[in-house]
């Protein structure tokens, strides 16, 4: 503050009392209210609104009189920073017995607690370190250079500021509070809402009588279901106690705490909403048939799997799991908004990624009626609609990666999706008024239509709102169905063709003397044969390939996220189809693709950097940088995925080969390259050192997050295992997360090797195998992959270790989706082919 002239300037306010205006206000800042008048005055009381970066804050300045002598001006903050536990240690800074913090305007390296000026509204721009603050019993002291003020607790004291270009008078008035009771409430109370949510999702759950039945029964997919649960239960704790880490303690990040809590939020309502179609689709998919077609077409509608509670305790058992919903939303949304609108919008993307994949029965498969989500993938669909169906699904992926990619196509898209389903509504409407025109097979593929039409409506809109991979995750969970889809395909052709009667019009002619025209009969059905032979593995191989082309946009916009879905992918397309059944031409061609697969994604795995150390002089050196990556280079340039596998490349070379970046570093001329190679290198140091943290690590909060090459934004995403785990929690607590992913893997084995037999011996391959395997792959393979890469063994990817992203409402979506398809397919999943 400084008082001359014209008045009193505070930061960017200039202050002429009783009035005030904005004298200045950085471009992002959005101060409310505001008319076209830049010199808009304020009267004392009046309630300014800022926003900038994403934070809302909402003040009163008003006059707060004299003290020591002094006029000060008080800001009340009407939306304050939220109060949070100092869990930093700064006995290291300020002596044993010395609880220390300082004031300042930029944040030093933890573990030094502190009070960001920044946070507070202040200017940071134009003021440097104040002092440190040292907390006592009763008051606390401010230490600066000129001396040392005495604060006692919640009382407001005018502390002189250092003399400043020239300024005559300057000071600040600060209040010092303790950690209060409310700091506590934060922390408790969500936990204790989050609790409460659970116990009456369970209660709700326990009134469908066949989740209960599969449940509490003795048999091996009930034991797997509940293994997995208690699996998924300790992750998402750690998720939550890293969410909580990261907002009560340095980076102070709150959006980790609400996508944590907002995964606690997300999973157990959408098990309940998924769980809850099993008994209630049956009678409303046959209400919405008759309303729309009239009449019933096809077989009779399944039986009702679950019957009407009967008994007073039942009544109680929902009214208490419903009354337990409730009250555990209403304290979330008092609390944690943030976290409930995420986990709200994360429930609604992959119910509606269910629907439009199929989980309200497409037309085709009303002969087969289900009553569980996974009738689409569990049934085989009529050979005609076989591949519309995998065309229809491949495109809709095609489209949410684009729509990730750039905000107007996903306008364009979102556009174009919401057009398609007003026309295909009326359409409905218009053939539900003229009864003599009713056709069931064309109302229903509309119905199917309106509902893949509205999922990319919502998810494009989701992606030009949000923005960030949202959106393209989704599209990957899209995928892992797409590949069991494709691989189940192709084994129900497989035994149809196996079920085929022998053709005997093609058999040499009898023996009637007539040879040579049997000959002939015979040459043409043979050819007829092999051409028709040729054509069936040519489409088995695109249909198998479907998944792969999918795959291709994914990889050209995040090339990190494309080469940890390949494995998962390909092992859910192999498990699906069954590969031991593949025909001998369709097996060469699976090993073929695998190995060109391996040759493409070598040079950016393993780069060959020999030309690097070889060059002697930086014109060579250059132009071998540039070249480096040879074929896949080239195509990834073509297809315009420089960036991408730029970006892959250059991790690999720091992962393992440093020294040939640091020689480029001198010598490549401006490039995307060139851009990631100074930050490849520093990420791949800072990995490196925060996991060389010993046996216990450096304990709870104490791990800096600067200095070490990693960015904050980095630190909360990839390297949330390094510098949270690793570093934190030492070689111990890095073994103990990975246990968990590794008991998820001994089990799910366990049980495939337990039922594989009964599986071979029905002559079928089990989707629900496939699902499951497939399911705990896409879960295990990028978590041990980017772990290796967190502790320098290979190159990091981009992507985060799920359940980990501190950061990322994409891992909640993607986590949520994968644990409950596999808790439906242990569940619900049948041998395909059954009714």
């Amino acid at each position: 503050m400084s008082l001359d002239a014209e008045g009193i300037l505070v930061g960017r306010l200039a202050v002429r009392w009783p009035r005030a205006r904005v004298a200045a206000r950085e471009p992002e800042c959005v101060l409310e209210p505001l008319d076209t008048a830049s010199n808009r005055e304020f009267a004392a009381g009046d309630t300014l609104r800022v926003v900038t970066n994403g934070r809302a804050w909402r003040f009163v300045i008003s006059d707060e009189g004299r003290v020591d002598g002094r006029r000060g001006i008080r800001v009340s903050f009407v939306r304050r920073p939220r109060p949070r536990l100092a869990l930093n240690s700064p006995r290291s800074v300020c002596g044993a017995g010395v609880a220390c913090a300082i004031v300042t305007t930029r944040n030093p390296p933890p573990p030094v607690a502190q009070l960001f000026l920044g946070d507070v509204g202040l200017d940071t721009a134009r003021y440097g370190l104040l002092g440190r603050l040292e907390q006592g019993a009763d008051s606390a002291r401010l230490v600066q250079r000129s001396g040392a003020t005495v604060l006692r607790y919640n009382q407001l004291t005018s502390v002189a500021a250092e003399r400043l270009h020239g300024q005559v008078d300057a000071g600040y008035l600060l209040r010092v509070g303790r950690v209060n009771v409310g700091s506590v409430v934060d922390l408790v109370l969500p936990i204790v809402a989050l609790v409460v949510l659970w116990i009456g999702t369970g209660w709700a759950l326990l009134r469908i009588d066949v989740f209960r039945d599969l449940l509490i029964a003795q048999t091996a997919r009930a034991r797997l279901a509940w293994s997995l649960l208690s699996a998924i239960t300790i992750l998402g704790s750690l998720r939550l106690a890293l969410g909580l880490r990261s907002a009560l303690a340095e980076p102070y990040n709150e959006r980790g705490e609400a996508t944590a809590i907002g995964l606690w939020i997300a999973l157990p309502l959408t098990l309940l909403v998924l769980v809850g179609t099993v008994a209630l689709w049956p009678r409303l998919v046959e209400r919405i048939e008759r309303l729309a077609i009239g009449g019933n077409h096809g077989a009779e509608p399944a039986p009702r799997m679950e019957a009407r509670p009967s008994t007073e305790r039942r009544r109680v058992t929902l009214d208490l799991g419903t009354f337990l919903i409730l009250l555990a939303l209403a304290l979330l949304a008092w609390r944690e908004r943030d976290a409930l609108q995420g986990a709200a919008v994360v429930v609604a993307s992959v119910l509606l990624t269910w629907i439009g994949f199929g989980l309200s029965r497409p037309s085709e498969s009303r002969r087969l009626r289900r009553a569980d989500p996974l009738s689409t993938l569990l049934v085989p669909p009529p050979e005609s609609a076989q591949l519309r169906g995998l065309l229809h699904t491949a495109l809709f992926v095609i489209l949410i990666s684009l729509a990730f990619y750039r905000k107007a196509l996903a306008l364009l898209i979102t556009i174009g999706a919401v057009l398609t389903v007003v026309v295909l509504a009326a359409l409905i409407v218009r053939t539900w008024r003229r009864p003599g025109s009713r056709d069931a097979a064309t109302t229903f593929a509309r119905m199917r239509g309106v509902e893949s039409a509205l999922m990319l409506a919502v998810l494009s809109g989701v992606s030009l709102l949000v923005g960030g991979p949202f959106s393209l995750f989704a599209a990957v969970f899209v995928l892992y169905l797409l590949a069991a889809r494709v691989g189940m395909i192709h084994g129900w052709r497989r035994l149809a063709l196996s079920r085929w009667p022998v053709d005997t019009t093609g058999t040499p002619a009898s023996s009637s003397g007539e040879h040579g025209q049997g000959t002939a009969l015979a040459g043409r059905a043979w050819r007829r044969i092999v051409t028709a032979g040729v054509r069936r593995h040519m489409l088995d191989a695109f249909v198998l390939l479907l998944p792969f082309i999918c795959l291709v946009p994914v990889a050209i916009l995040d090339f990190g996220l494309g080469l940890i879905c390949l494995v998962p992918l390909l092992a859910t397309v192999l498990l699906a189809a069954d590969v031991t059944r593949f025909s001998r031409p369709l097996q060469l061609f699976a090993l073929g693709f695998v190995m060109a697969v391996m040759a493409a994604v070598r040079p950016v795995l393993f780069p060959d950097t020999r030309a690097l150390h070889e060059a002697d002089t930086f014109l060579a050196r250059d132009s071998a940088f540039h070249h480096i990556g040879g074929a896949s280079g080239q195509a990834a340039r073509l297809l315009g995925a420089e960036g991408a596998f730029a970006r892959a490349t250059v991790r690999s070379i720091a992962a393992r080969d440093p020294e040939a970046l640091e020689k480029v570093l001198v010598a490549a001329r401006p490039s995307v390259a060139r851009d990631e190679i100074l930050r490849s290198i520093e990420q791949a140091w800072g990995g490196r050192v925060y996991a060389a943290s010993g046996w216990g690590g450096e304990g709870l909060a104490r791990a800096p997050l600067e200095g070490r090459g990693i960015s904050r934004p980095t630190a909360l995403a990839e390297n949330v295992f390094a510098t949270f785990i690793a570093s934190e929690h030492g070689l111990l607590g890095v073994l103990g997360v990975l246990s968990v992913y590794l008991y998820i893997v001994v089990v799910v084995f366990a049980w495939f090797l337990a039922t594989s037999a009964e599986e071979s011996a029905a002559g079928l391959s089990s989707a629900r195998q496939a699902l499951v395997l497939g399911g705990t792959l896409w879960l295990t393979v990028p978590t041990a992959y980017v772990a290796m890469g967190n502790l320098g063994v290979v190159p990091l990817t981009g992507q985060n270790i799920p359940f980990l992203g501190l950061n990322s409402w994409s891992d909640v979506l993607f986590c949520v989706a994968i644990c409950s398809t596999l808790l439906l397919a242990i569940l619900f999943g049948e041998r395909e082919g059954e009714p």
